[in-house]
């Protein structure tokens, strides 16, 4: 969980090339220990994206919302509103 907070962290505050690619190789290190958590391939898939890798992170992304679960799903709608 960790290596995905710091990945994310990432993703969210660096532009810079070298820290995303830093982050990527984070985030799989932590789906190397939990490889079908939503949560991590959520913050890979976009780490992909921010690096250009389009097709890698549509299809990475399209993993983490098949393995999400109901409950999941309606948490993250109510979490538009929340904010």
């Amino acid at each position: 969980m960790e290596l995905n907070n710091m990945a994310w962290s990432i993703f969210e505050n660096c532009d810079d090339p070298a820290c995303l690619k830093a982050a990527s190789e984070w985030s799989k290190l932590s789906l190397e220990k939990e490889k079908d958590t939503p949560m991590f391939l959520d913050t890979f898939a976009n780490l992909l994206y921010r690096l250009g890798d389009k097709d890698q992170a549509i299809k990475t992304q399209e993993k983490a919302i098949s393995l999400l679960t109901a409950n999941d799903k309606k948490r993250i709608m109510l979490r538009r509103f929340k904010k």
